[in-house]
């Protein structure tokens, strides 16, 4: 007689690198009218105990039967963690693009890529480190290392345009999503957000991250200087110009991610 085989169930499972929170809880209670923190499951049980008594040499022989049943309530308190998150955008069904030129501008989008972060609080620590091995000099001066042409019509040193981009970094985290078309996005992180701590996920991973992720954000174009003459507008168009003349330059649209995660196979 052969042996029946037991189907097994398949799960899906997520996981995730980054989860804004507050825009998790907010977009939860507006669809579904409240923010949901806890679950309380209620069930109940029954156990019948059979008891018995056999009648003595004094008594007509025979047998007595009684039971007795206990009843107990069972509560469970359930944390609904990453489950309203799955629920949350299963109902949202944000528009998936595969082209920034398929994206809603200023909506909710999700998208499919190559991931590449960068910690300016490690980067800048690391070029403190090499200004005071000399190393930098060296590299240049050997010429294995060449300098941009607009680096060198600038007349500063190429230490000098570092530390005058460093002057203007932000601090926290950036990754830049690649998308199959190679058009690129910036994310901008907050670290309370990420799943791993940066510095991690460098010792790990490296700066890029293994795999495609999924991102689901708000999409924005990229920052636009003002037309009147501020010193805020001056500063950013003078880091501009050293980006540029470190080859280095800005995508042109910026995700505000509220998650970022894969598929584990």
């Amino acid at each position: 007689m052969g042996r029946k085989k037991e189907e097994q169930e398949e799960y899906t499972l997520i996981e995730f690198l980054y989860k804004d929170l507050n825009y998790i809880e907010s977009f939860y209670s507006q669809i579904f009218m409240g923010d949901i923190k806890k679950i309380l499951k209620s069930s109940s049980s029954s156990q019948t105990a059979l008891n018995s008594v056999k009648g003595s040499a004094g008594v007509i022989g025979g047998e007595i039967q009684s039971s007795d049943e206990n009843k107990e309530d069972i509560t469970e308190e359930i944390i609904p963690h990453d489950n309203k998150i799955l629920k949350l955008f299963e109902e949202i069904s944000p528009r998936f693009c595969n082209k920034i030129c398929e994206a809603k501008l200023n909506g909710l989008n999700k998208f499919h890529g190559l991931l590449e972060i960068t910690d300016y609080d490690i980067t800048k620590d690391q070029f403190e480190f090499i200004f005071s091995t000399g190393l930098l000099e060296t590299l240049f001066a050997s010429g294995d290392v060449q300098m941009p042409q607009s680096a060198v019509n600038s007349g500063l040193s190429i230490a000098g345009l570092i530390k005058m981009m460093l002057q203007f970094q932000p601090s926290g985290c950036d990754i830049i999503l690649t998308l199959s078309n190679k058009d690129k996005i910036l994310l901008p992180l907050e670290k309370q957000y990420l799943c791993m701590k940066s510095e991690d996920i460098r010792r790990v991973y490296g700066s890029k991250l293994p795999g495609e992720w999924n991102i689901i954000g708000v999409l924005n174009s990229a920052r636009r200087t003002s037309t009147e003459n501020t010193l805020d507008a001056s500063l950013y168009e003078a880091q501009e110009k050293v980006m540029e003349a470190l080859n280095s330059k800005r995508p042109d649209y910026v995700l505000k991610p509220i998650i970022i995660y894969r598929k584990l196979k």
